[in-house]
């Protein structure tokens, strides 16, 4: 029961997924992707002659190369671990100038125009104010 002392009716349980695979579109979505699953795959063998995995020694080598100072693999690293920076975006008019406001709010009347216009009626049934007359 919720806070609100409504019923949880349609709710998953805590921790559970949507789908049976955790993301979108579940198992069916997984199994289109055959090179992710086969790199996974390859990524979670043992290195021969060790009990480590592939994908522990490749994150070794990408946190050996940002600690001796290659740049990359720290951006690479800070992307996948904080997210990427977001891009500043500046939004300008014409010749960069600023950008033009128009205000197109219609009345009922003016509304019901428009939409019967975009279906090929100037009338469409409607009397003065808009409203459906049958």
């Amino acid at each position: 029961m919720r806070k609100n002392g409504k019923p949880n009716r349609g709710q998953f349980k805590p921790g559970a997924s949507a789908t049976e695979a955790g993301a979108a579109g579940g198992a069916a979505f997984k199994s289109r992707r055959p090179i992710t699953q086969t790199l996974i795959s390859f990524l979670n063998e043992v290195v021969p002659g060790t009990s480590i995995p592939k994908i522990r020694r490749m994150c070794d080598a990408i946190i050996n190369q940002a600690m001796s100072g290659d740049m990359e693999a720290v951006k690479f690293i800070t992307e996948r671990v904080e997210g990427k920076v977001p891009q500043a975006v500046e939004m300008t008019g014409r010749d960069g100038g600023p950008m033009e406001v128009i205000d197109r709010t219609l009345t009922p009347q003016q509304a019901a125009q428009a939409y019967a216009a975009t279906l090929g009626s100037e009338d469409a049934g409607l009397d003065g104010e808009g409203a459906s007359v049958h």
